[in-house]
């Protein structure tokens, strides 16, 4: 990411913005997946990083599982989206 700084602020409250999430890929659409910084489908469901877990509840029309991620994870989503 050359330096670039892609978040700030404090931990706690970076936690709280972001949420990853698990579910059967047939809940996704397209107004969904804006909500995502990364997505991983298989053949069995797939998992997430939404930055945005407020709104994408709203968005989504099924029940999902958000867990609390942890500052790794986030930056892991993040990096490989940005490559």
């Amino acid at each position: 990411l050359d330096g670039k700084i892609i978040l700030h602020g404090q931990k706690d409250k970076i936690k709280d913005q972001h949420a990853i999430v698990k579910g059967d890929a047939a809940v996704l659409s397209q107004d969904c997946e804006m909500y995502f910084v990364g997505i991983n489908k298989t053949a069995y469901g797939f998992e997430g990083l939404t930055d945005n877990k407020t709104m994408l509840k709203k968005a989504m029309q099924k029940p999902v599982i958000y867990e609390v991620p942890t500052i790794e994870d986030i930056m892991l989503y993040y990096i490989r989206r940005n490559k």
